[in-house]
């Protein structure tokens, strides 16, 4: 409809849906497709896909389904205002097959006549294909003289990849040596994970500390590799804004509609679940902590950690208020000592990373969008989100997180319909 020179225009509202495509080898699933789930987590190198197919088992056996043919899968937003279609962002994923799963009924051993179609529900978990080889591709490898940067970058021109090394916290310590061991990559540059049975587990995290802060890895669907500090992304702008809508009575209803349209704003209806786990991991990690280490020119020296300070300077602190909601109280100050450390004991970066590390997911909040969306901002983990929340009772839950990991659900039913389970940590609770 036109409008008047210097009017306001009109406020168009898109049905939005999506064209989702699958091809496998050199057929087309597409009309057999029922559902896609992609799941992104920074406990996790990339990206998984569960794909369910409803075709009949002979189609399974006769094609050889079974995880040497390319995947190609296909999702495209479209925005449509009535019959017209808007086609939104493309992706493009290529795929590999880790595990197909189905069920195959009894038959006759030879039938007399063409049996009838009986289908069952195939589910195939796939992997990105360039992701996976660049993860698990053996690195090895001596490094003189230079730092956690230039042996990242060094790493990645030898492997053929991208590797974004966050610049912002980085750890700019000059190394003597290093001497990178036959590994896969995604060990070697991964966030340590203290208890792993893995001896190479976050090689150079556990040594020397990607960052003074809270370190987080992740290979994206493309193959390129982003090392980000999760830390200081809680001092920038957020990536997306999330509100949380109570059933009724919102005053700023039509408002909070009309910014929801451009992928950086999403609102939810879903209830918050939520989880602080401050009094259990901060009485089980002592409110101080002394590093024995060996250094390099005497028997032992002794590096002193607060426990809170590091909380508030160095976790997932969202900045308005470093309060992290633990109790103080006499049980929980303590003194632990942790002995199995060695190294410089001028740089304190990697003991720093570690107790931030183990204090970023204190609290924790999870909920659903179910609307369509722009799917790459939710499988981006690592960013900064803001939750809104509009009601009183959850305004303690307001500000900014992490990114987590997500899970986007496509389900085919008249159209295709998407719903995202979003999982959300900081290291304070209370704002």
């Amino acid at each position: 409809m036109p409008v008047k020179i210097g009017s306001k225009p009109a406020s168009f509202k898109y049905n939005k849906t999506y064209d989702i495509q699958l091809i496998i080898k050199d057929l087309d699933y597409s009309e057999d497709l029922m559902k896609v789930i992609i799941t992104s987590s920074l406990a996790t190198a990339y990206p998984a896909f569960e794909i369910v197919i409803l075709v009949d088992q002979n189609d399974i056996i006769l094609e050889k389904l079974y995880g040497d043919d390319p995947i190609k899968l296909t999702i495209t937003l479209k925005a449509y205002d009535g019959d017209f279609g808007i086609p939104g962002q493309t992706y493009n994923f290529d795929l590999m097959m880790i595990k197909g799963d189905f069920s195959l009924t009894e038959r006759p051993v030879m039938a007399k006549e063409e049996m009838q179609k009986e289908r069952t529900f195939y589910k195939l978990v796939c992997l990105p294909r360039t992701a996976f080889k660049v993860m698990t591709t053996i690195v090895n490898d001596v490094f003189v003289n230079t730092t956690i940067g230039g042996i990242i970058s060094q790493l990645s021109s030898k492997v053929g990849t991208r590797i974004f090394y966050d610049i912002y916290g980085e750890n700019t310590t000059q190394i003597d040596q290093v001497v990178i061991p036959p590994t896969t990559l995604y060990n070697v540059i991964k966030e340590h994970q203290p208890g792993s049975s893995n001896s190479y587990d976050g090689f150079l995290d556990s040594k020397f500390g990607l960052f003074s802060g809270v370190p987080g890895v992740f290979c994206d669907y493309t193959g390129v590799v982003r090392i980000k500090n999760l830390t200081s992304k809680m001092q920038k702008g957020q990536s997306f804004t999330v509100y949380h809508l109570p059933t009724s009575g919102i005053q700023n209803f039509t408002e909070i509609l009309n910014s929801c349209n451009d992928g950086k704003h999403f609102y939810t209806y879903d209830k918050l679940s939520t989880e602080n786990a401050g009094p259990s991991k901060f009485g089980n990690l002592a409110s101080t902590i002394n590093s024995i280490v060996k250094p390099k020119d005497k028997l032992y020296s002794i590096l002193t950690h607060n426990l809170e300070k590091i909380g508030q300077d160095s976790s997932i602190s969202y900045f308005p208020n470093v309060k992290i909601g633990l109790p103080h109280n006499g049980s929980l100050e303590r003194t632990r000592y942790i002995t199995d450390e060695t190294g410089n004991e001028l740089d304190e970066t990697s003991f720093i990373s570690k107790h931030a590390r183990a204090m970023s997911d204190l609290a924790s909040v999870s909920f659903r969008i179910e609307k369509n969306f722009d799917i790459f901002g939710f499988m981006d983990v690592g960013e900064c989100v803001k939750l809104n929340t509009q009601t009183i009772e959850t305004k303690d839950f307001e500000g900014k997180y992490i990114l987590w990991s997500s899970s986007i659900d496509f389900s085919r039913m008249a159209e295709w319909a998407s719903v995202a389970m979003i999982n959300l940590i900081r290291t304070n609770k209370y704002i």
